[in-house]
């Protein structure tokens, strides 16, 4: 156990390292802008004609993992989803959101150095299911046209594609740390030890459990009520054959199923 927890140990500080310089690289590039310029008539004399147009920030780089970038929008973008689906993000600052985002990209992408894989099939029924969700969220009233607009795609498949890389850098970033993780043990000691460090008022709450048993008394029929039941089924057997009176009129009156009896009897 103590080796498995220092490898764990060892694998989760590279980790930490990795994002580390992950950060500091990214420092040089949160800078970096997407600009447009646009054309501006200039005079003879170099003097700007019309400065209506100016260069304006479309968006903003905010860091890079591998192969992944994440944008300033995809931060605002990823609130918006998680406040959609019912996380609460009360008192999380976009710096801890951003921390996120670039833990899942970089395990995302050792996954891919990895060589671990994800069906495209099973990414395309999550980007169904995912379509889905969101089509049922109120103001979208299961219109695809106001789910583009919402997420400003030109179509469902610009959306579609975008969904699909994300759940798809998802998926890898799972494997990758149930790969960190498969062979550690917990052993109980341990499981106890982090719950007692969890302060009273904050410890989750448990159902109660109750058992519950039935107790089942066969009661011993005495020979002399046994004997009046029979004399009891003689009289109702005469009373059909002899005075032609009605059976389904006997059960009705007199059994004890209260099924059967309704239907004279007959059970079908």
């Amino acid at each position: 156990m103590l080796l498995k927890t220092n490898n764990l140990k060892y694998t989760i500080s590279n980790c930490q390292l990795l994002v580390l310089v992950g950060v500091l690289f990214l420092v040089n590039l949160v800078g970096a802008q997407e600009i447009i310029e646009e054309e501006v008539e200039v005079a003879a004399n170099n003097e700007v004609v019309d400065d209506t147009f100016k260069p304006h920030k479309i968006d903003g780089i905010a860091g890079v993992v591998g192969d992944y970038i994440v944008l300033d929008s995809d931060i605002t973008k990823e609130r918006e989803q998680l406040t959609q689906s019912g996380a609460n993000l009360r008192g999380v600052t976009d710096c801890e959101l951003f921390g996120s985002m670039l833990e899942r990209k970089l395990l995302a992408h050792h996954a891919i150095q990895d060589s671990l894989e994800v069906s495209d099939a099973e990414v395309r029924q999550r980007v169904d299911a995912t379509i889905d969700q969101f089509l049922q969220q109120q103001g979208i009233n299961g219109s695809m046209e106001k789910l583009v607009e919402f997420y400003k795609k030109d179509s469902e498949r610009s959306l579609r594609e975008e969904l699909f890389e994300i759940i798809k850098a998802e998926n890898l970033a799972n494997k990758m740390q149930a790969k960190i993780v498969e062979e550690v043990e917990i052993t109980p000691d341990e499981v106890r030890e982090f719950f007692n460090k969890i302060p009273e008022d904050q410890k989750p709450i448990f159902n109660t459990e109750l058992k519950v048993a039935e107790i089942l008394v066969e009661p011993k029929v005495p020979q002399e009520a046994r004997q009046e039941a029979i004399d009891k089924l003689k009289e109702f057997k005469r009373d059909v054959e002899e005075n032609g009176a009605s059976f389904r009129t006997k059960a009705v009156l007199y059994s004890e199923d209260d099924v059967s009896a309704r239907n004279g009897e007959q059970i079908g």
